[in-house]
């Protein structure tokens, strides 16, 4: 007797879980698949706005010129970019990058969600109302810094969530964040607020004020 006869047919519970991946996986498919296909249809879709600048700074960046030549735009986007033209001097493989990063994205959505709220359907819907958004994964497409920026801010969040928060949780959190900034100077007033997550008590009010120091230095 086999193992599948061992165990017995799928149970409802069962076979809807793995008709909704399948469907799931199907629709992410078409999705990518539309996305290429609308963005090089005719050629390449001709950069734009804030996406030729990050382009032709990185092949400075390459060429030898400063990697931080302007003191008002975030760096880490051209950074990021020449690091991938290193291996291939494409956009493909800009874009490559980045959808792998979106995917990461929902992951750790995912992931936060059902450490937040201990439900596991909630943090799936969670992560699928974001990845199957074209809105969301046309970022990936473009050359600007949104789904980097989230992608690092997400992994200073998953970090910081872990209870407790440990000294290299820590420091890996403040280099987390500092690059999602480095990416894209977003909320400031809102980055003190994660020192809560170093409070320990609230009654007395206790907290872990060196990883917290750890986390404000890195």
């Amino acid at each position: 007797m086999n193992v599948r006869a061992q165990l017995g047919p799928p149970t409802g519970s069962s076979l809807r879980s793995r008709l909704f991946l399948f469907a799931l996986a199907a629709l992410l498919v078409a999705q990518q698949v539309m996305l290429w296909w609308l963005y090089y249809r005719y050629g390449a879709k001709q950069l734009v706005g804030d996406e030729t600048r990050y382009w032709s700074v990185a092949h400075d960046i390459l060429a030898g010129a400063p990697w931080h030549p302007s003191d008002t735009w975030p760096p880490a986007q051209p950074l990021f970019i020449a690091l991938i033209l290193l291996a291939a001097d494409a956009l493909p493989a800009v874009q490559i990058v980045q959808t792998m990063l979106f995917f990461a994205c929902a992951f750790l959505i995912f992931r936060l969600w059902r450490q937040l709220s201990g439900n596991t359907v909630a943090a799936t819907i969670a992560a699928t109302l974001f990845v199957i958004a074209p809105s969301n994964a046309a970022y990936a497409q473009y050359l600007w810094p949104e789904v980097p920026h989230l992608f690092t801010m997400l992994v200073g969040l998953t970090l910081l969530l872990t209870r407790p928060v440990r000294m290299p949780a820590a420091i890996a959190a403040g280099v987390s964040v500092g690059l999602a900034l480095l990416f894209k100077s977003l909320l400031t007033a809102f980055w003190p607020a994660l020192l809560l997550c170093f409070v320990t008590s609230w009654r007395p009010l206790r907290a872990n004020a060196a990883a917290a120091a750890a986390f404000t230095l890195a």
